[in-house]
């Protein structure tokens, strides 16, 4: 039992580390504006990206189903 509580301390610390090193060390920084509004994009980017191919193919839509013979 012991066991499984240090893999889960461990692997609760490993995910938490990437998420806070930069925001403990990039929060004292000023952003710039430039990329304050670039960051403003990536929205519809994200969303360019997933509906314009479902746009642009038209057709029957393909089902795959996971038959095995």
């Amino acid at each position: 039992m012991k066991d499984y509580l240090i893999l889960i301390a461990g692997m609760g610390f490993v995910t938490f580390l990437p998420r806070w090193f930069p925001l403990f060390f990039l929060s004292k920084r000023e952003i710039p504006k430039l990329l304050i509004e670039w960051l403003d994009l990536i929205p519809a980017a994200i969303l360019s990206a997933l509906l314009i191919p479902a746009l642009v193919v038209g057709g029957e839509p393909k089902i795959m189903a996971f038959k095995p013979e």
